[in-house]
């Protein structure tokens, strides 16, 4: 969900924007028990597809300064700024290639090389629109944590070897 006011990207299944707070429009039944029976149901699948939506959002978010932080460490600048929901859309959406990259290894290596250059591609991407659009990402007036940040950067190398040795 894209604020109309300030241009944040923030959960749709808010009523208000996380960042400026204004309200949103929201259509919809989530408000009634099927609404509601369909969120819960559809959590995960709309977890995922939540991700790639951020992506296009992002990338029809106009650009602000480039920030060399959140071009090299996207995780841990989102989570270090309170930005949760967002740093965990962009993580699943950098270690979906990484696990079929691995998948791939084991029927071809000529598959998995290719793969794996396409993946690093992916990466860098995705981390030039996080550096590029920090303003429709995160609450500058927070300030930054950085025990979160460190954490969340950490285990995300983490995930990234564990996924990779599959």
């Amino acid at each position: 969900m894209k604020c109309n006011t300030c241009g944040a990207i923030g959960s749709a299944n808010k009523r208000k924007c996380e960042f400026c707070g204004s309200e949103v429009e929201n259509s919809g039944t989530a408000g009634t028990i099927a609404g509601v029976a369909n969120q819960v149901a559809g959590t995960q699948i709309s977890f995922a597809k939540d991700s790639l939506n951020l992506v296009s959002e992002l990338n029809t978010t106009p650009t602000s300064s480039f920030s060399w932080w959140a071009f090299f460490f996207p995780i841990a600048y989102l989570f270090g700024y309170g930005a949760i929901e967002n740093g965990k859309k962009v993580a699943v959406v950098m270690l979906i290639p990484v696990l079929i990259v691995s998948l791939l290894m084991y029927l071809s290596m000529r598959l998995a090389g290719i793969a794996n250059a396409l993946d690093y591609i992916w990466v860098l991407f995705i981390s030039y629109l996080v550096a590029t659009r920090t303003h429709a990402l995160v609450v500058k007036e927070v300030n930054y944590n950085i025990g979160i940040g460190i954490g969340s950067q950490v285990l995300f190398f983490i995930a990234s070897v564990i996924i990779m040795g599959l």
